[in-house]
C-alpha cells in the first residue's frame, strides 16, 4: 500500500511539472502578442482583416513588462525584487494611459479601461505573498474580466464597444491578458482549485475530464444559436427554447458521465478489494478492514473462520462474548475488547479469551491499526486478530514448569530441615530402646521407629527428586537397572511379572546414579498401578537399547495395564500434568521424570502399545566423542576466544574444560572484577559465558556491555541458577538463556547456536 502511494504522489507531482511547463507557455505566448502588435505599430503595418481596435503601444509595452516580470519571477527567483520592478512600471505606464496618455490623443489611440484594470490585478497578483489565498482570488477576477472580453467579441463586437469599461479594448489585448491570468493561476498547481484538477482523487479525474466541455459547452451552443438567429434559420424564441433544450441536454450528459465514471471508480474499487480479500486470506491472522465509523468493509477467511456462520463481522466484534483468560472473567461495557480498542482511553492492543464456535476456548490478541499515512484510506482502521492459542499454552506450560522448579527448590530447603528433624527422633527413640528404663513404653518406641523409618525414606524420596542432575559423575545403566529391578519385584503383586530387557555389555550415561534409579522407580510404580487397575495379572518390561558411538541411549519401561488416551497424549506432548487412568491421584511421577530427562538433555515421550498398555521412552541424545578418539567432524567451536563467567569452582572448571574439548580458547573468571580484567587487554572475545548475578552486585549485562563495547559481534549467553531468569526484554545485550545445571550436550549446542555454527 505504501508503494502505490508512492506511485501516486509520484504521478501528480509529475502531472503538475507539466502544468509549471505550460505556465511558462503561456506566458511567453503572451510576450510575443505584445512584441508583434508592438512591431506592427512601430512599422505602421495591420491585419488584412477588421477585428476591431487595435492594441496601443502602451498596452504592448505592459503585456511585455508582466510577461518578462513573471518569466524572471520563476526562471530566476533570486531576481524576484527586479521581476516586480518590472511589473510596478507596468502599474506606472496603465495609469498613464490611462490619464496623461489620452490627453491630445484619438479615442482610437486610448488605453481601455479594462485594460488598465488587467494590468493592475496581474501586478498584485505578483507583489501579493504566494501562500497567500488572495493571490488565487485576485487571479481568477482577472482571468473571469479577460474570458469575458475575449468571449465578446465572438458574440457582439458593437454592444462590447459600448460597454464603457470595454471601450476601446482590443483583440490581441483580451487575448494575451487571458494567457498571463492563466500562466499565473498553472504556476501554483498545488494551491486552489488547480490542486483539485491536479491531484489524484476521483474528484480530480471527473474534473479533469468534464471541467473543459462543461465551461466550453454552454458558450458555443450560445453563440452558435446567436447565428442561427441572426442568418434567419430561427426566431429568437426558438433559439431560446432550443438553447435551454442543449443547456439541459449538456448538463443532462454531464451528470450521466460522471455517474458512469463514479461507478467505474466504485467497481474497480470493489475489484480491488475483491483482490486484497484474496490475498489476505493466505494469511494466517484474522483481518477486519473498518471505514471512518469503524464499519467492517472486508474481511479475510481466517477472520470468517472466527466468527463462524450465520454471524455478521459487525456483531460478532461488538456482540460476541470475551473473557479473561486466567479468571474466566467475563468482559462486559468498557472491558469488551472492541470497546476498549474504540472507546475514549482506547489502547492498541487486547489479550483477552474466547470460545470458539467449535466450543474450544482460544486466546485472541487485538491490534488496532489506523490508516494514517495512506492516501485515500483517512479514518480507516485495520483490526488483526491474532490467534495466540498455542503461544499462551507454551507459555502457561513454562511458567507452571518454573514454579515447579521453584518449588522444588523450596522443598530441597524444607526437606533438608525435616530431614534433621527426624534425625533427631531417631536418634531419641534409639537411646531410649538402648536404656529399656520402662519397658512398658516399648511398644510405643517400636512405632515411633517405623514411623520415623517411613518418613526417612520419603525424605530420600524428595531429597532425590529435588536433587540437582551431577553432569561430572557417569551412571552404568546396565547394573543400576538390575539392582532396581531386584529391589521393586518384591513390591509388586505375586501375579505381575516384572522383567528386564538389557544389553549384554555396560552402558554409561552421565548423571548421578540416584537420578536414573529415582526415574527407574516412578515408572515401574506407575506401570504397576496401572496393571492393578485393569484387573489381575500384567507384565512390566524394562528394555535399554543404544550406547553404541552416536546412537541415543533409550530407557523403555513397557506394561499392559491401562493406556492413554489420544486426548492425554496431546496434553503431555503440550507439556502439560497428565495422569494415567487408575495411577494414583497426582501426576508428579510423569511430571518428575519428564524434568529430569530435559535437565539431562533428553526427552520423555508416550505411546499406547498395540493391544494395551503403554509405553514410557526416556532418550538420551549422544554425547560428544570422547577424549583420544579421532573427531567425526572439525570441533563446534574452533579459533572462538571465550570468556567464562562462573562463581562456582566445580562448575567453571568442567565447562572450561567441555569448551577447550569443542576446540574453544576459553579464558576463566571468578569474580566479576577478575572477567573486567580480561577484556581490558587486547584480546578480541567472541562469546561471552556468564552468570546473571555477579559477586560484586552487578549484573552479567553489565559485564555484556563491557565486552560490547570492544566487539560489537560479541555473542552471549546468560547462565542462572535461580527459577526465574531476567526478562531479555530488560537486557541491553541480547543473549542466549542457560539454566544450571547445564550439560554439556546443551552447552555445545546453545554456543553453536549463538556463533551461527
Amino acid at each position: 500500500m505504501r508503494a502505490a502511494a508512492a506511485h501516486m504522489d509520484q504521478s501528480g507531482e509529475r502531472r503538475r511539472a507539466r502544468v509549471r511547463r505550460a505556465a511558462q507557455v503561456l506566458n511567453a505566448a503572451a510576450f510575443a502578442v505584445g512584441f508583434l502588435n508592438l512591431v506592427t505599430r512601430l512599422t505602421g503595418g495591420g491585419l488584412a482583416f477588421d477585428l476591431g481596435p487595435a492594441m496601443v503601444p502602451a498596452t504592448s509595452v505592459c503585456v511585455m513588462l508582466l510577461s518578462a516580470g513573471f518569466a524572471l519571477r520563476h526562471v530566476a527567483p533570486r531576481l524576484a525584487p527586479l521581476a516586480l520592478g518590472l511589473k510596478g512600471l507596468a502599474v506606472l505606464i496603465a495609469f498613464w494611459g490611462l490619464t496623461l496618455g489620452r490627453v491630445g490623443a484619438e479615442p482610437t489611440a486610448w488605453m481601455s479601461t479594462a485594460t488598465g484594470l488587467g494590468v493592475v490585478l496581474a501586478a498584485l497578483v505578483a507583489a501579493l505573498p504566494e501562500r497567500h489565498d488572495a493571490k488565487g482570488y485576485v487571479a481568477n477576477a482577472g482571468l473571469l474580466l479577460a474570458l469575458v472580453s475575449l468571449v465578446s467579441f465572438a458574440f457582439d463586437l458593437g454592444g462590447m464597444q459600448g460597454t464603457p469599461v470595454l471601450t476601446g479594448l482590443s483583440l490581441p489585448t483580451a487575448f494575451s491578458l487571458t494567457l498571463i491570468f492563466l500562466a499565473q493561476i498553472l504556476s501554483r498547481p498545488s494551491r486552489g482549485w488547480m490542486a483539485v484538477l491536479t491531484g489524484e482523487g476521483s474528484g480530480s479525474h471527473i474534473a479533469r475530464r468534464f471541467l473543459l466541455p462543461v465551461v466550453i459547452g454552454p458558450v458555443v451552443l450560445a453563440w452558435l444559436a446567436l447565428k442561427a438567429t441572426e442568418l434567419g434559420f430561427i426566431t429568437p424564441s426558438v433559439r431560446l427554447s432550443a438553447l435551454g433544450m442543449l443547456l439541459g441536454a449538456l448538463g443532462g450528459y454531464v451528470i450521466l458521465r460522471v455517474a458512469a465514471f463514479q461507478n467505474e471508480r466504485a467497481q474497480a474499487a470493489r475489484q480491488r478489494l475483491e483482490e486484497l480479500g484474496t490475498i489476505l486470506g493466505a494469511v494466517p491472522l484474522g483481518v477486519f478492514l473498518m471505514d471512518a465509523d469503524m464499519k467492517v468493509i472486508l474481511t479475510n477467511h481466517s477472520a470468517r473462520a472466527m466468527i463462524g456462520d450465520g454471524e455478521t463481522a459487525d456483531r460478532w466484534l461488538r456482540e460476541a462474548e470475551f473473557h479473561e483468560l486466567e479468571t474466566r472473567r467475563r468482559l462486559v461495557g468498557e472491558e469488551h475488547p472492541f470497546a476498549h480498542l474504540t472507546g475514549a482511553e482506547a489502547v492498541r492492543s487486547v489479550f483477552v479469551g474466547h470460545l470458539g464456535p467449535d466450543g474450544s476456548e482460544q486466546a485472541l490478541q487485538f491490534v488496532l491499526t489506523p490508516l494514517e499515512r495512506v492516501p485515500g484510506t483517512a479514518g480507516r482502521h485495520v483490526l488483526t486478530v491474532w490467534n495466540e492459542t498455542e503461544s499462551w499454552v507454551v507459555r502457561t506450560n513454562m511458567a507452571r514448569t518454573e514454579r515447579f522448579e521453584a518449588m522444588s527448590q523450596l522443598a530441597s530447603g524444607v526437606v533438608h530441615e525435616v530431614a534433621n528433624i527426624f534425625g533427631v527422633i531417631r536418634l531419641s527413640t534409639d537411646t531410649w530402646s538402648l536404656r529399656k528404663t520402662d519397658p512398658s513404653m516399648d511398644g510405643v518406641i517400636g512405632t515411633l521407629q517405623k514411623v520415623v523409618s517411613r518418613g526417612v525414606l520419603l525424605i530420600d524420596q524428595l531429597m532425590a527428586l529435588t536433587r540437582d542432575s551431577r553432569p561430572d559423575l557417569r551412571t552404568e545403566l546396565v547394573r543400576l537397572i538390575e539392582e532396581t529391578v531386584s529391589v521393586v519385584r518384591p513390591s509388586l503383586p505375586t501375579d505381575m511379572i516384572l522383567e528386564a530387557d538389557l544389553p549384554e555389555g555396560p552402558v554409561s550415561v552421565p548423571g548421578g546414579p540416584a537420578d536414573y534409579e529415582t526415574a527407574l522407580v516412578h515408572l515401574i510404580l506407575n506401570a504397576r498401578d496401572a496393571c492393578i487397575a485393569s484387573g489381575p495379572g500384567g507384565r512390566i518390561t524394562v528394555r535399554l537399547t543404544g550406547g553404541a558411538e552416536g546412537d541415543p541411549v533409550v530407557l523403555e519401561v513397557r506394561d499392559t495395564g491401562l493406556g492413554m488416551s489420544a486426548e492425554l497424549l496431546a496434553r503431555f506432548s503440550e507439556r502439560q500434568a497428565v495422569k494415567r487412568p487408575g495411577v494414583g491421584d497426582t501426576p508428579i511421577g510423569l511430571f518428575a521424570v519428564r524434568a529430569f530427562a530435559d535437565r539431562t538433555g533428553g526427552r520423555l515421550e508416550l505411546s499406547n502399545v498395540p493391544g494395551a498398555g503403554l509405553s514410557v521412552r526416556m532418550v538420551l541424545e549422544p554425547e560428544a566423542a570422547a577424549a583420544g578418539q579421532t573427531p567425526v567432524e572439525q570441533p563446534v567451536l574452533s579459533g572462538v576466544r571465550v570468556l567464562l563467567m562462573d562463581k562456582r569452582v566445580d562448575t567453571r572448571a568442567l565447562s572450561a574444560e567441555a569448551l577447550a574439548a569443542m576446540g574453544a580458547d576459553v579464558t576463566t573468571a571468578a569474580t566479576a572484577a577478575a572477567a573486567r580484567d580480561s577484556l581490558k587487554g587486547d584480546a578480541r572475545i567472541d562469546l561471552l559465558i556468564t552468570d546473571v548475578q555477579l559477586d560484586d552486585g552487578s549484573s552479567g549485562d553489565d559485564l555484556a556491555k563491557l565486552a560490547r563495547g570492544r566487539n560489537p559481534d560479541l555473542r552471549v549467553i546468560y547462565c542462572s541458577g535461580y527459577a526465574e531468569m531476567v526478562d531479555p526484554a530488560l537486557r541491553h545485550v541480547p543473549g542466549l538463556g542457560l539454566r544450571k545445571p547445564v550439560s554439556i550436550m546443551l552447552l555445545k549446542r546453545t554456543a553453536a547456536l549463538a556463533l551461527g555454527r
